[in-house]
């Protein structure tokens, strides 16, 4: 077993992939008495066509979310959920763009839980009866959260900043996508997606690590998987946006905007992609976040009541920063997001500020096993890397990086969405 050192936190990482292909990662807390872990397959609602062992599928969007629901009903009739209430712990999944996982978390019970979270996820059952009632369920789903105006201005937003990459589609697909899903197709993308070779487990919390990984090496060692050969199709996505601005009306008090910009990254390849994102993330917030300038500015002449909503998104080619907000005056929010971003500033003490609340934050990521196991398990999702030297990599962020990155920025293609009032002319 590899030990993996984060040198601040004066913590190790217990790693090792197991003859199956899967990887474990393993963080100890013995100042807690729970245990928090996620078993995740690589597989999320952004829905590349695939090769699988030179077999060319397409199958319909949703279809990762879909399959996170069905691995819930267990052919033995014993769901997870009634399972872990039996101890008392908490069990929950959630699918998003890159990745499905599954995750528990509790005091008592450790190694059981933890064996049946391997089995249940390892243990599809799907059958056309049970594919067909589930299509109902998650159309409802889907109606409710249609209805939402913040899920309507992200998705909406994403939908027009893309043209062909797959992530301009929602994670849960459309009700048009989940009447075609099949039982087959299940099948399919489970056997391919769900192999260990695609899949890792991160624990944290009051565990032995030794124990742990020989826990899953003899749940590993009954089984039998297949070997897989997985090949997505490259997307050759454009700089451009699909559509520039959108006006939606809807029964909203106060009009919602999404002010999007659809960086290229080309550009950035000098530097480390995990120090890129730190720079970018940096820089938008010192911008545009509560404490900035920018904000301040629009309280003052009462365009803005709440602080703007900073969300970011990945692909392979570009960076999304949306910036959601409030305002009955939004044209003149959006003119001064405008002004700002056609002449980018950042000071050199605004950087080195910004830089020791992330240092602070980390450190607080690492005291509460949840936020230590999101952290993982998304550095996994983004960089398949873990960035244990993140401390050092924050420490050397500085001025000049910050004003190259800058002057390499095209922040041109941007998107704008509204939601207005349905009874506004």
């Amino acid at each position: 077993m590899k030990k993996i050192k984060i040198g601040f936190y004066n913590s190790e990482i217990y790693y090792e992939k197991i003859k199956n292909g899967l990887e474990v990662y393993i963080l100890p807390n013995k100042t807690v008495n729970n245990v928090f872990a996620t078993f995740t397959t690589k597989y999320g609602g952004c829905n590349f066509p695939f090769n699988i062992n030179n077999k060319y599928m397409k199958v319909p969007n949703g279809i990762a979310h879909f399959l996170e629901h069905k691995m819930f009903e267990q052919k033995n009739g014993l769901d997870p959920f009634t399972f872990y209430n039996k101890s008392g712990t908490y069990c929950n999944a959630f699918t998003n763009y890159y990745n499905t996982s599954y995750l528990f978390t509790g005091v008592d019970n450790y190694k059981e839980n933890l064996k049946y979270l391997l089995n249940y996820v390892q243990s599809p059952y799907f059958t056309d009866e049970n594919v067909e009632k589930e299509k109902g369920i998650i159309t409802q789903e889907l109606k409710m959260y249609d209805d939402m105006p913040d899920n309507i201005i992200f998705e909406r937003t994403i939908y027009n900043l893309f043209n062909s990459h797959p992530i301009k589609y929602p994670v849960g697909g459309t009700i048009a996508d989940i009447v075609k899903i099949t039982k087959e197709e299940l099948y399919s993308c489970y056997k391919t997606f769900y192999n260990p070779n695609n899949m890792f487990l991160v624990i944290t919390g009051n565990v032995d690590p030794e124990d742990t990984i020989k826990t899953i090496k003899e749940n590993q060692d009954e089984k039998e998987f297949d070997d897989i050969a997985i090949e997505l199709e490259k997307i050759d996505e454009e700089d451009k946006v699909a559509k520039k601005e959108e006006i939606i009306k809807h029964n909203v008090a106060i009009p919602y905007v999404a002010y999007a910009v659809k960086i290229p990254v080309s550009k950035f390849d000098y530097i480390d992609k995990k120090k890129r994102n730190l720079y970018l993330s940096s820089m938008f917030n010192i911008l545009f976040d509560e404490t900035s300038l920018f904000f301040e500015k629009m309280k003052e002449e009462d365009l803005l009541d709440t602080p703007i909503d900073i969300d970011t998104l990945d692909t392979d080619k570009h960076k999304v920063f949306l910036l959601s907000f409030k305002s009955k005056d939004y044209r003149k929010v959006i003119k001064g997001i405008d002004e700002v971003l056609e002449k980018i500033v950042i000071k050199e003490e605004e950087l080195n500020r910004k830089r020791k609340v992330n240092i602070s934050n980390m450190l607080y990521v690492f005291d509460d096993i949840s936020k230590a196991n999101k952290w993982l398990l998304n550095n996994k999702i983004m960089y398949d890397d873990i960035y244990s030297n993140i401390y050092d990599v924050l420490k050397s962020m500085n001025k000049k990086e910050m004003d190259e990155i800058i002057d390499n920025l095209n922040v041109s293609n941007k998107s704008v969405l509204i939601i207005e009032n349905q009874d506004t002319d």
